[in-house]
């Protein structure tokens, strides 16, 4: 599209329009419509400049490749695309900024904006040089429709990318790395999508999602070295988890509360310090063809869960039990793979541990064609314990399931017939 001349900057357009933007180390400043200063720590002055001259249409603010020093928010409106150069466009703060800023955001925080997309970009906080101030690289609230793509956000105090309420957000091939929080945020929204995006070393947990109300997917994201839990989701049913990688976490790899009909496939989840993935009350899912290795706790533990399908899985090296299964009820767990569990406690815990409490009994589920082997550590191939009943347990592999047995039925009513394979 075309650029503006000088002359003409202030007159109203009525179809979007590109004006360049240059930072104060810029190569090629003479393509600019607007210039930061030498020495300038306000860059975002001038970027607002630019943007408040775009029409009601909207339209794009390029930034030329250099470093913008920001001293307060850069204020995205209504259809405006705001792009970098090739991720050689640096957004950060000054050295003891020390006071609450968010490097971008929403022009309106009150009413609905609508249609920003995000891109090239890098955003560093400056986190090392900071003492106080709530400090986020991207806040966006009430936010219809946003893209951001192609950006590194690092270094915040707080989030890297955090959105309080909106609807069609996606964030796709970004890098959130080092933030005092989150990596990314999203939280009172309707649906959103989480594609190629890589959260490392953030204080809290990686990608963080709760309260949606619309369908929702987490796609080929890799969550590594987070203090908190690498992927956690609240509260939000209609999910698709596929192909993600959550190791070395400071909790769970996976996290799921409260959350129906969700998809949770081909993810790989492994030396986490807790469980590998832990669901809570989850109902109407299926989990199929994820990899649970070398946790701390469990590969899967599953406490309340409904109406599931748990298939071909494997859980392998994991610190106590490899699937532990509580109060649930009329669910098919099929054709999975445990071996070597109950590492952190030999012969404690076991490949396949079901359970239940009094009143809310681990019932009415299919349990076949799954294989447990012990290799020297796991206490039982599968147990049920005396709270559960009415399971149809068979065509289960558990030669070697366990050291102290392969299978033991501690409950009432809990079918065998035609039987597991327990002996050659």
């Amino acid at each position: 599209m075309a650029r503006i001349p000088s002359l003409l900057r202030n007159v109203s357009f009525s179809v979007p329009v590109t004006f360049v933007v240059s930072a104060p180390d810029s190569k090629n400043a003479d393509r600019a419509d607007f210039k930061v200063p030498q020495g300038s720590v306000n860059a975002e002055v001038v970027i607002n400049q630019a943007i408040n001259q775009l029409s009601p249409n909207g339209g794009e603010i390029k930034l030329l490749e250099g470093t913008y020093i920001i001293s307060g928010p850069i204020k995205l409106k209504d259809n405006v695309k705001l792009e970098g150069s090739s991720n050689s466009t640096l957004i950060t703060i000054a050295d003891n900024f020390n006071v609450d800023i968010n490097a971008l955001q929403n022009g309106d925080l009150s009413a609905v904006n609508t249609n920003i997309t995000i891109r090239e970009l890098n955003i560093d906080m400056n986190r090392a040089n900071q003492s106080s101030g709530v400090m986020n690289g991207m806040k966006f609230y009430n936010i219809d429709g946003l893209t951001c793509r192609d950006c590194k956000v690092i270094n915040a105090n707080n989030r890297g990318i955090d959105v309080d309420g909106g609807n069609n957000i996606t964030i796709n091939d970004c890098r959130c790395t080092d933030n005092g929080d989150n990596g990314v945020s999203i939280v009172n929204s309707d649906g959103c999508t989480v594609n190629s995006t890589a959260c490392f070393n953030n204080g809290g947990g990686g990608i963080y999602i709760e309260s949606l109300t619309a369908p929702y997917f987490v796609r080929s994201s890799l969550c590594i070295n987070n203090a908190q839990t690498g992927i956690a989701i609240l509260f939000s049913d209609n999910g698709n988890l596929t192909d993600n990688i959550s190791r070395n976490n400071g909790d769970n790899g996976l996290l799921l509360l409260d959350c129906d009909k969700t998809v949770i496939s081909d993810s790989t989840l492994i030396n986490n310090v807790s469980n590998g993935m832990a669901l809570s009350n989850v109902n109407f899912s299926t989990v199929t063809a994820n990899l649970m290795e070398g946790n701390s706790l469990s590969g899967m533990n599953v406490t309340g869960a409904s109406s599931s399908d748990i298939t071909s899985n494997q859980v392998l090296d994991n610190g106590q039990h490899g699937f532990s299964f509580t109060n649930i009820d009329h669910c098919n767990i099929i054709s999975n793979h445990a071996r070597h569990n109950s590492v952190s406690a030999a012969t404690t815990y076991n490949n396949f541990n079901f359970v239940g409490s009094t009143g809310s009994i681990t019932e009415f589920c299919n349990v076949q064609t799954n294989k447990a082997v012990s290799a020297g550590t796991v206490q039982y191939g599968i147990f049920l314990s005396v709270n559960t009943a009415n399971n149809f347990v068979t065509n289960n592999d558990l030669i070697e399931g366990g050291e102290t047995a392969n299978f033991q039925d501690n409950g009432t009513n809990n079918r065998k017939n035609p039987g597991n394979r327990t002996t050659v």
